[in-house]
């Protein structure tokens, strides 16, 4: 319940808010105690009855767009690597190599993929590599591999982006052991 001074403006419920304490000035333009609440539609303010909210699909939807548009550096992301599984930049490029080389796109995009993983000088959210690395299993030696899903490295670059410390343990994945069939 958020009571305000408020008055109607509309038959939508759309009000007119009187923030702060300066309440016989809010009364003497007519407004009263409303139960009011702030649309995150329109950051409008409504009856709380009538006022119009995004929907959670809506949200989900702009919180994905928004960490899609999120980058780290790439010292930032092998950091993260080798607190998360001992692995540098010289580690990784062979397993990336070998997971690209699997995919079915034309050679000029696997090789471009690899030119970004060795020269980008930073690493966005929405490039192509991580959609292609996630889900897939990453062999990191005989005895472990590893898969990262993409909710993994949305999680890791939201996160990192904020510079959160912990950001890399995002990156630890369930651990399938490769001695177990």
């Amino acid at each position: 319940m958020t009571i305000h001074y408020a008055k109607i403006l509309n038959e939508l419920g759309q009000c007119e808010v009187g923030i702060g304490s300066n309440f016989k000035f809010y009364e003497s333009i007519g407004m009263t105690q409303l139960d009011v609440e702030q649309s995150d539609i329109d950051n409008n303010w409504y009856l709380k009855e009538l006022c119009p909210h995004k929907s959670k699909e809506d949200k989900e939807r702009e919180k994905h767009e928004r960490i899609l548009k999120l980058s780290v550096t790439k010292s930032d992301f092998f950091d993260a690597t080798i607190k998360a599984f001992g692995l540098d930049d010289t580690d990784l490029l062979p397993i990336v190599s070998n997971i690209i080389a699997q995919v079915e796109v034309p050679e000029v995009m696997k090789k471009i993929a690899i030119n970004n993983f060795k020269n980008a000088k930073d690493f966005y959210r929405n490039h192509e590599i991580f959609n292609v690395l996630a889900g897939k299993p990453i062999v990191i030696n005989e005895q472990l591999t590893i898969t990262i899903t993409s909710e993994q490295f949305d999680k890791y670059f939201d996160k990192a982006s904020q510079h959160d410390a912990d950001a890399y343990k995002e990156l630890l994945p369930e651990v399938e052991n490769n001695n177990e069939l």
